[in-house]
C-alpha cells in the first residue's frame, strides 16, 4: 500500500472521523471492517457496495427550483472543480512521494473555511444577484471539493479492503505454511536434539580418542626408545655373535681333533671296561669260592633309607675299609663293625641285589641257597626282601628280583640243553604255628608240622600238606606274592605302623635236567623275612601284641643260641628248640650257601638296639658251617 494511503489529510471534515488504519489493525481485518461500517453510518452514506448513490448536483432532470437553489453556471463550476481536483491530486501525490513533508501541511479544514467565509460574508441585498451567485458558486466548489475528497477516501478504503482480503488470503496461506513449518520445526528441533546428543557423544569420543592418542603417542615414543636400545643391543650382539662364531669355528676344529683322539681312545676304554667287567665277575667268583671254602655265613649290612620326617642319621659313619665298615655312635661311645658288604642309606634296591645276584643264580647249579633278613622292628627287612606297598620295577625287593633273574638265566641256559621246573611254596611262623600263605582260596588256615624226613626216608626238612605251585613266568610269581602279602600277619605297634608279626619263608624248589648229558639236580632257594626283635616292656605292648612279641623274641633267641653253638663247634646244636631254627637247619647245617642281611634303623633313638643287632651279625659272620655240596644225579 502507498504512503498516501496511510497518511491522514489534515483539516478534512471527512477524515476527522476516519483515520488510516495502523499496521497492527491491518492484521485484524474484522476490526477494520467494523470501523469502516461505523464511518459510513456517521456520514449518512450506504456501506461500500450498497445500491444507494450520492445525488448529483446540477445533473440532468434537476432544476434550480427543485434543488431550492438559484441556477448555476456549471461551466465555471466545472473549471473551478477541475482546478480544485488538480490541487487535491497534487497534494495527494506529494503526500505519497514524501509523507513526512506533507504531514505538517494541512489543508484548510471545513471549520476554518466556514469561519473565514462567515467572517467575510455579509448579508447581500436582494438585488445583488451576482453576489448571491458567487456565494452559490463558492458553495458548489466547496461541495465539489468535499465530494472529491470523499471519492478519494472511498477509493482508499476500497484499496484497503482489497489489500485486507489479499492479506487474509496470505494469512491463511501463511497459517497453512506455518502449520507445515511447525511440524518441520518440530522435526528440526528433534533432529537438533539428536544432533546435539550425537555431537556430545562425538565430543566425548573425540576426547577419549585424544586421550587414547596421547597414550598411544607416549607408548609409541617408549617403543621407539626401546627400538633404539634394542637396535643398539642387536648390533652389540651381532658383533658378539661374530666373535663367538670365530671362537666356535676354532672350537669345532679343536673338537674334531679331540674327537679323533677320543675315538681312538674309546676303543681302548671299551676294551678296558670289558676287561674290568670280566675281572669283576672273576673276582666275585673267586670271592665266592673263598667264602665257600671257608664255610662261613656271609653277612651284608644295610642301613634303611631314612624317611622324610626322620632326622638325618648323623650318628652313623662309614669310615675304615670302603664298602665294608660301619661306625655307630651311641652317646659318646663309638663302635666299628666290619662285614662282607655294607650299604648306606642311599643304596638302591638294584645295587643291593647286584651284590647277591651271583649267589642266587648258583641255585640253578644245584646248590641250596638261603638268604634271610635280620634286624629290629622298623629297620626295613620287609622292604629289602619284598619292596614297598606300591611296588614297581625300580623299588621291588630281593624276592621278585631273584625270580626274574632265575627265569632269565634259565632261558639262557636252555640253549645248552638245560630244562628247569620251578615250584613256589610260602609259609609263615606265627606264634610258633606254621601256616600256609598260598593255600587255596577257601581253605582254612590249618596248622602245619615240620618234618626232618621225607616219606622216602631221605633226611631233609619237609612240611607236609604245604601247597606247591608250579610257575613258568615271572607274572605268575607276582600274583602269588600279592596273595601271600595279604595273608601274612601284620599289625601296628608303637615302634612300627606296619609291623610283621610272623617269620615269612619263601621257598623255590628247582628241578634241573640237561637233555644232552642227562645230568639232573635238585635245589632249594629259601628267602626269609624274619620278624623284628623288639623290647615288649619299653614299647608298651599288651595283650595279643605282647604275646606275639614274646614268641618272636624267643625264636630269635634260639636262633642266636644255634649260631653260637655252630661258631663254637658245639656237640649239640638246639635246632629243635623253635620252629624257625628247625626250618633253617638245612641252611645253617652246612648243606647250603647262606647269607644274612642285617638291617639297621637310621634313627638316632634306635642307636642302642642297632649296636646289639650289629654285635649279633658279627657273631654270625664268624660262624663256620662248612662248604655247601651240590646234589647231582644221573
Amino acid at each position: 500500500m502507498a504512503a498516501s494511503d496511510k497518511s491522514t489529510l489534515p483539516n478534512d471534515p471527512g477524515t476527522s472521523r476516519l483515520k488510516a488504519p495502523s499496521v497492527s489493525k491491518l492484521k485484524r481485518p474484522m476490526a477494520v471492517s467494523a470501523a469502516l461500517q461505523n464511518h459510513g453510518t456517521a456520514k449518512g452514506a450506504a456501506p461500500p457496495g450498497g445500491a444507494t448513490k450520492r445525488p448529483r448536483v446540477g445533473g440532468k432532470g434537476t432544476s434550480a427550483a427543485q434543488s431550492g437553489t438559484p441556477k448555476v453556471n456549471f461551466t465555471k463550476i466545472d473549471k473551478t472543480k477541475r482546478r480544485s481536483s488538480c490541487r487535491i491530486r497534487g497534494v495527494a501525490a506529494t503526500a505519497r512521494r514524501n509523507p513526512a513533508t506533507t504531514a505538517g501541511k494541512a489543508l484548510p479544514s471545513k471549520a476554518n473555511t466556514a469561519s473565514a467565509t462567515t467572517s467575510k460574508k455579509t448579508k447581500r441585498p436582494a438585488w445583488d444577484v451576482k453576489g448571491k451567485l458567487e456565494d452559490m458558486n463558492a458553495l458548489c466548489n466547496r461541495q465539489a471539493a468535499e465530494l472529491n475528497q470523499q471519492k478519494d477516501k472511498d477509493k482508499t478504503i476500497d484499496d484497503i479492503l482489497k489489500r485486507l482480503k489479499l492479506l487474509e488470503g496470505e494469512k491463511k496461506e501463511i497459517q497453512v505454511v506455518s502449520t507445515g513449518q511447525q511440524g518441520e520445526i518440530s522435526e528440526l528441533r528433534d533432529q537438533i536434539t539428536s544432533k546435539d546428543a550425537e555431537n556430545k557423544r562425538l565430543k566425548e569420543r573425540e576426547r577419549t580418542l585424544i586421550l587414547d592418542l596421547d597414550d598411544r603417542d607416549t607408548e609409541l615414543r617408549k617403543i621407539c626408545r626401546e627400538k633404539t636400545a634394542l637396535a643398539k643391543q642387536l648390533e652389540d650382539e651381532r658383533k658378539t655373535n661374530e666373535e663367538l662364531k670365530i671362537k666356535l669355528d676354532q672350537l669345532e676344529n679343536r673338537y674334531k681333533e679331540e674327537l679323533q683322539t677320543s675315538l681312538s681312545r674309546k676303543d681302548v676304554l671299551d676294551k678296558q671296561e670289558e676287561d674290568i667287567k670280566t675281572y669283576e665277575i672273576e673276582r666275585k667268583r673267586l670271592l665266592n669260592e673263598v667264602i665257600e671254602l671257608k664255610g662261613n655265613i656271609r653277612v651284608f649290612c644295610r642301613v634303611r633309607p631314612h624317611l622324610k620326617e626322620e632326622v638325618a642319621p648323623n650318628h652313623i659313619a662309614y669310615d675304615g675299609q670302603a664298602g665294608k665298615s660301619i661306625n655307630v655312635m651311641n652317646g659318646e661311645k663309638q663302635s666299628r663293625y666290619t662285614f662282607d658288604k655294607v650299604f648306606d642309606c642311599g643304596t638302591s634296591q638294584s645295587e643291593v641285589f647286584e651284590e647277591l645276584g651271583q649267589l642266587v643264580a648258583s641255585s640253578l647249579d644245584g646248590y641250596n641257597v638261603c638268604v634271610f633278613a635280620y634286624g629290629q622292628t622298623g629297620s626295613g627287612k620287609t622292604y629289602t626282601m619284598e619292596g614297598p606297598d606300591d611296588i614297581s620295577d625300580d623299588t621291588c625287593g630281593i624276592i621278585p628280583r631273584a625270580m626274574k633273574k632265575l627265569f632269565e638265566d634259565g632261558n639262557e641256559r636252555a640253549k645248552f640243553g638245560w630244562e628247569f621246573e620251578f615250584h613256589v611254596e610260602q609259609l609263615e611262623i606265627y606264634c610258633e604255628n606254621v601256616q600256609d600263605l598260598l593255600r587255596p582260596k577257601n581253605a582254612p588256615a590249618a596248622k602245619l608240622e615240620i618234618r626232618t624226613k621225607k616219606p622216602s626216608g631221605q633226611s631233609a626238612i619237609w612240611v607236609p600238606d604245604l601247597t606247591s605251585h608250579e610257575v613258568k613266568s615271572y607274572e605268575q610269581v607276582k600274583k602269588l606274592l600279592l596273595i601271600s602279602k595279604r595273608r601274612r600277619a601284620t599289625a601296628a605297634t608303637n615302634a612300627n605302623d606296619y609291623s610283621s608279626r610272623s617269620h615269612s619263608v619263601f621257598i623255590l624248589r628247582i628241578a634241573a635236567k640237561n637233555t644232552e648229558t642227562g645230568q639232573k639236580t635238585e635245589s632249594a632257594l629259601n628267602l626269609i623275612d624274619l620278624a623284628g626283635s623288639e623290647r615288649c616292656g619299653s614299647n608298651g605292648s599288651s595283650g595279643i601284641r605282647f604275646v606275639e612279641g614274646t614268641k618272636i623274641n624267643n625264636s630269635l633267641t634260639v636262633l642266636g643260641t644255634v649260631i653260637s653253638s655252630l661258631s663254637k663247634k658245639g656237640a649239640h646244636v638246639p635246632f629243635r628248640s623253635s620252629k624257625l631254627t628247625m626250618l633253617l637247619s638245612d641252611s645253617l647245617g652246612g648243606n647250603s650257601k647262606t647269607l644274612m642281611i642285617v638291617n639297621i634303623n637310621p634313627s638316632p633313638s634306635a642307636a642302642s638296639e642297632s649296636i646289639n643287632t650289629l654285635r649279633f651279625a658279627t657273631t654270625v659272620n664268624q660262624c663256620n658251617i662248612g662248604t655247601a655240596q651240590k646234589a647231582v644225579k644221573f
